[in-house]
């Protein structure tokens, strides 16, 4: 306790309510260790709501007492929302927009617990220092039952990598497929004055708001913090396929079908073909589940109206079957794609450089340009391997 209270003077100096929105349904066993989590934080001016989406063991009663009894507690105010009836964790999720009181706002479901007791002083900070900044999403990490952690939801190096492109950009790829971790984003409060959860959705909450705020022209920054340990057994990663999972999944192809694909029309031929790719994919996925006819007609339609794109599509496609013959040809005879690459670069920058116009000149340069280049490649080959072959004596 006297190390709390030690803690509590050295931070002071924030002044600011930070609220945390706790979403619970029929995760009992898993709730205290999410609020340890919570009361655990160096930060010591929290909000914390908890909401229940009509569970079957929940207690508001034991809950309320147990946080008033903690000492030294961190947890400045404390607010229930419970639905009599179950209505889905989107609508449940606007109705907490109207309690919160404090700057910041974090959403996490209560299977789940902050990474470390800095969490939450890490969003404030970087809040602070950095005015421009309204959303900011940290590490997602996967865990097993046990919170045992087994890889990040997507790479660090990968996700940095995006505070350097456009807005444009970032909605380009999550249209693609979901970038962040819904429990480790955090909001200033002032999002939800102009936006929110899209009740379209039940289940599906984060995306679609991702797209919206993106579209819209918000930035989402990555800051490479460890932000929540998230069990693996929520709805989108539950391995038991369930009626509420596949109406998630359900819900994923219409987000792809009526908002994605009504707004990529502005991106380039690149984009969406990975999108459409993307959708495609997801649709034979979970054509294992249900009928998925509808979205096939969607995605055979988009391709058809524009010949450019499906010319695209075509070429996509055939890549992966050109780079596996490549690489067996590099198995078989190395010299003759070397020689290739090398014969396509040269030939570009000789003819680029002289001016040749002519056809019967260019083709007679290509032609011996390509015996001169293969003569070198197979000797410098012959000679690495005859290197090698006196090391490894």
């Amino acid at each position: 306790m006297a190390k709390r209270r030690e803690e509590n003077k050295k931070i002071s100096k924030y002044t600011k309510k930070f609220t945390i929105v706790l979403t619970n349904y029929n995760a009992e066993q898993y709730i205290e260790q999410a609020i340890t989590s919570i009361v655990n934080q160096t930060y010591d001016k929290i909000e914390l709501i908890i909401t229940d989406d009509a569970s079957k063991n929940f207690s508001k009663n034991k809950l309320e007492k147990r946080i008033k009894n903690i000492k030294n507690s961190n947890i400045v105010d404390l607010k229930f929302i419970i639905n009599k009836n179950n209505i889905g964790t989107v609508k449940t999720l606007n109705k907490t927009l109207k309690e919160i009181t404090g700057e910041y706002v974090l959403f996490f479901a209560s299977d789940d617990i902050l990474a470390d007791k800095n969490t939450i002083k890490n969003y404030v900070d970087l809040f602070d220092n950095n005015d421009n900044y309204n959303i900011i999403t940290s590490n997602w990490i996967l865990c097993d039952e046990n919170l045992k952690i087994e890889k990040n939801f997507k790479s660090k190096n990968y996700l940095k990598k995006f505070n350097n492109k456009s807005v444009k950009r970032i909605f380009s790829s999550l249209c693609e497929t979901n970038l962040f971790g819904a429990g480790s984003t955090c909001y200033k409060k002032k999002i939800f004055e102009k936006y929110s959860f899209d009740e379209t959705y039940k289940y599906l909450e984060d995306w679609p708001l991702w797209l919206k705020l993106t579209r819209n022209g918000e930035r989402i920054y990555y800051a490479d913090f460890d932000g929540l340990l998230h069990r693996c057994g929520g709805i989108s990663y539950n391995k038991n396929v369930s009626e509420v999972k596949k109406e998630f999944f359900k819900e994923v192809l219409y987000l792809y079908r009526n908002y994605i694909l009504k707004n990529i029309d502005d991106l380039d031929n690149n984009s969406r073909v990975k999108i459409i790719n993307s959708y495609l994919y997801s649709a034979k996925y979970y054509s294992k589940f249900f009928d998925v006819q509808k979205d096939y007609k969607v995605i055979t339609n988009y391709i058809n109206n524009d010949k450019k794109f499906k010319f695209s599509m075509y070429i996509y496609s055939i890549r992966p079957l050109f780079i596996i013959k490549y690489e067996e040809l590099i198995k078989l005879n190395p010299s003759v794609p070397i020689t290739f690459i090398i014969n396509i670069i040269v030939d570009f920058l000789l003819v680029n450089i002289f001016k040749i116009n002519n056809k019967y000149y260019l083709f007679l340069l290509v032609i011996l340009l390509y015996i001169i280049i293969y003569y070198i490649v197979c000797t410098f080959l012959s000679i690495m391997a005859s290197k090698r072959g006196k090391n490894n004596g």
